[in-house]
């Protein structure tokens, strides 16, 4: 008889044990959903921009005919003016 009391009261300390189990894991996921998305998201879109911002400015160094002159002395001849007012329509920034 108290080998069948043993044998219950394991099986119902091992069913308490899954329970709590479940339990603490659906509040530590729930904890991960709720808390973890901003930086997540946050940083992603800091290192789209950052890797956006170094396209465009490697693309308006090729296309400028005398790039350290023009943003040295912001003196820009007329192809270069034509090119860079073109910019803002050729982008999504």
């Amino acid at each position: 008889m108290t080998q069948d009391n043993r044998g219950a009261v394991n099986h119902r300390l091992k069913w308490i044990g899954i329970s709590m189990l479940l339990i603490s894991l659906t509040i530590g996921c729930g904890w991960g959903i709720y808390k973890l998305p901003a930086p997540l998201v946050d940083r992603m879109l800091k290192v789209d921009i950052l890797k956006q911002a170094e396209l465009w400015k490697r693309r308006v160094v090729l296309h400028l005919e005398y790039p350290e002159t023009a943003l040295k002395t912001g003196v820009i001849d007329a192809h270069d003016a034509e090119f860079l007012a073109a910019m803002p329509e050729a982008s999504d920034v």
